[in-house]
């Protein structure tokens, strides 16, 4: 769907630690075939409850643990690819972490953040 439609963002939901391993070369594919180059990437799901990590580990903008803080993040990214000032990693860079605001850098939902 990535390489038809144009995306804003992109909402992952991990089930297993076990699938946590192959989410960067994922990650950095459905980037590659992105017709937006500044897509954002947001995760969330069971796996990441269980573990903790930084959205960059993953090639991603930001982990959300809950929804109200997805759909948060989800908007916002979404306003900033559209004012043209999102800071996403370009495609060739799928590792770079989002800007530090307690929604796009990660917000757990209770109050914590990741590391960007």
């Amino acid at each position: 769907a990535v390489a038809a439609d144009w995306m804003d963002v992109l909402g992952l939901s991990v089930g297993l630690t076990e699938q946590l391993d192959r989410l960067p070369a994922l990650v950095a594919d459905l980037r590659q075939r992105s017709l937006n180059p500044r897509m954002g990437v947001l995760l969330g799901g069971a796996a990441f409850q269980e573990a903790a990590s930084a959205p960059h580990a993953y090639g991603a903008d930001a982990i959300c643990l809950d929804p109200g803080s997805a759909i948060r993040t989800a908007r916002r990214m979404a306003m900033q690819v559209h004012a043209g000032g999102r800071d996403a990693p370009p495609v060739s860079h799928p590792s770079a972490a989002a800007a530090p605001d307690s929604d796009a850098a990660g917000s757990t939902g209770s109050g914590r953040q990741r590391a960007g």
